[in-house]
């Protein structure tokens, strides 16, 4: 779950519907040179690398710390690994090529105190997934594969988590453009909400200004007392569509 905080309510976006709007980015993508976008495979990965977490995702667990729902951060790390882990086994009938990438971004995304266990497991499962391939992948490619799937993994998130009417407070430094908006050509990208409904990047790397229609619930409240009160406020929360347009700024250029 990603949790937005607003000033007296709870946005919630599932992380599948994030996914989703992953691959709608990566199916935009040319880059600011018009470039000829992104393969099949990676958009896959960028679309379905977090399908995994759609029956968590039906019903939030709330974390006694702050009273609110656990976010995608927060979640316990055990159960966030067996996620992974099902998600790259479900996308391998779909794509060995997508769910090597997958793979690699969970690795990643765990870093280093993620358990022997689960790191030896991922990769072995990268290695034969390679030999499946029916070519050898380059490595130098699928590092670069894999960085524009962070990249654009980021800038979902960013999306979800900093529009003017969220609370910055609390956010995590990677979600700092600074930090992430740069793409494996090292290009860095500049990004500003105009509006609630307008971000704004300079330079521009879609093929055209792309407005996404974002699913999200809201909760009325900011923090619960229990498991029970949330649920509650979950199965009778309001739902709808936020709209979002990522465009150029004014003059900008968009690549041909």
């Amino acid at each position: 779950m990603i949790v937005q905080i607003r000033e007296d309510c709870l946005r919630l976006f599932t992380q599948h519907d994030h996914g989703l709007m992953t691959g709608a980015l990566a199916q935009a993508w040319v880059g600011n040179s018009g470039g000829q976008g992104l393969s099949f495979d990676l958009t896959l990965a960028a679309a379905l690398h977090d399908a995994a977490w759609r029956q968590a995702d039906e019903s939030p667990l709330l974390d006694p710390q702050t009273g609110r729902p656990h976010d995608f951060i927060s979640y316990p790390y055990d159960r966030r690994l067996d996620f992974y882990s099902h998600g790259v086994d479900a996308l391998e009938a779909l794509s060995v090529h997508a769910a090597l990438l997958t793979s690699r971004h969970y690795v990643m995304l765990s870093g280093r105190t993620a358990p022997e266990e689960y790191r030896t497991i991922e990769a072995a499962r990268q290695t034969r997934l390679r030999l499946k391939l029916h070519r050898n992948k380059d490595e130098a490619l699928l590092h670069v594969e894999q960085s524009y799937l962070l990249f654009l993994d980021a800038l979902s998130l960013f999306v979800c988590m900093t529009p003017p009417g969220a609370k910055k407070d609390g956010l995590p430094g990677w979600v700092e453009p600074e930090r992430f908006a740069r793409t494996p050509d090292g290009q860095q990208y500049q990004l500003e909400w105009r509006h609630e409904g307008y971000l704004v990047m300079e330079p521009f790397g879609f093929r055209a200004p792309l407005k996404l229609q974002i699913p999200y619930v809201e909760l009325p409240k900011l923090s619960y007392d229990s498991p029970d009160e949330l649920e509650n406020d979950w199965q009778r929360a309001a739902s709808g569509f936020w709209t979002v347009t990522i465009g150029p700024g004014e003059g900008a250029q968009i690549p041909s």
